[in-house]
């Protein structure tokens, strides 16, 4: 995540790659925002092309987001595209941090300012039997670029390895009350008052991680939870290619030698939760960059996110 990193602030400890600015949990809102150099707004701007005779025709249906300090253009979008600004942002924990007792723990942007995110410690937590300690948090996530929503996650975060899993907050219906589209106008007081579902999501995912971590599980049943969601397409392990079986093979030894023996392993080998956390690890710490955004991106919501939820819904179903 380091090269991705464009600004960022921090409470607590230094982050492993050392980047951004330190500031307090009691500091103001206004003040992290500083910290973390997110003074800037974004706008939509009409984009022309040089036409014959050296006169400008202007592109119908389609617009520039260009940020306003620096004039730096972060994609091109459609008319209906609603920038969402830093200032909505902040309110948006604002709402978390005034009324519901959260502090700030993360904010920054990312990819020369095209993504910016924060993390807020929602003041819960729980601790397994052998001691492993869960905190949870609300993350959210904005992208100044077209394809991609605005969204809120519940993200429980492990202490021992800062291990995230992002988690969307469905409600009973099934409705992703954490995602919003950039066709229309986000309001931050809304999304914060949809998002008071992290804190039942977090409830939820302590009881999930009670579970796991009382399922034994050996190598040979963990590889078959594990292989359909890091094969290829169309993957056969009797007539694959012995390079492509070799490589497949590889990666789930990997997974499964983090989880006995990364952060946290002497606590959780042999279980479930200590598969996950193999998981876990590889995707936020281990794994290549992506073209759609970083790890960190597809982590929160994109193809790192679908299968680290996967992986924990399989696991879940050998208690059943």
């Amino acid at each position: 995540m380091a090269h991705e990193v464009e600004h960022m602030a921090f409470a607590h400890e230094v982050p492993w790659h050392g980047l951004g600015t330190q500031v307090r949990t009691d500091q103001t809102l206004e003040e992290w925002r500083d910290a973390a150099r997110l003074n800037w707004g974004v706008g939509l701007q009409p984009i022309y092309v040089e036409a014959a005779g050296g006169t400008h025709q202007r592109i119908p249906r389609h617009m520039a987001v260009m940020r306003d300090s620096d004039n730096r253009v972060f994609d091109v979008v459609s008319e209906r595209f609603k920038p969402v600004q830093n200032a909505s942002i902040l309110e948006f924990f604002r709402y978390f941090c005034d009324a519901g007792g959260a502090t700030m723990e993360t904010l920054g942007s990312l990819k020369e300012g095209r993504i910016v995110w924060g993390l807020a410690n929602l003041g819960t937590g729980f601790v397994l039997p052998d001691g492993d300690a869960v905190k949870g948090y609300i993350l959210l996530q904005t992208r100044h670029e077209a394809g991609y929503a605005t969204v809120a996650r519940t993200t429980p975060i492990r202490v021992v390895c800062a291990n995230t899993m992002a988690m969307a907050m469905t409600d009973g219906n099934g409705v992703d009350r954490g995602r919003f589209p950039h066709t229309e106008t986000f309001d931050p007081k809304a999304a914060a008052e949809a998002c008071e579902l992290a804190r039942v999501q977090f409830s939820r995912f302590e009881k999930d991680a009670n579970i796991l971590h009382s399922i034994n599980i050996s190598d040979e049943d963990a590889k078959r939870i594990l292989l359909p969601a890091y094969q290829p397409p169309g993957y056969d392990a009797e007539t694959a290619d012995e390079a492509v079986r070799d490589k497949v093979n590889a990666l789930l030894d990997r997974i499964l030698l983090i989880g006995k023996e990364g952060p946290g392993g002497d606590v959780s080998a042999g279980t479930a939760w200590g598969v996950l956390n193999g998981v876990t690890y590889m995707h936020n710490h281990m794994a290549r960059n992506t073209a759609g955004g970083g790890r960190f991106a597809s982590a929160i919501d994109g193809l790192a996110n679908r299968t680290m939820n996967k992986v924990k819904q399989d696991l879940l179903a050998l208690a059943a």
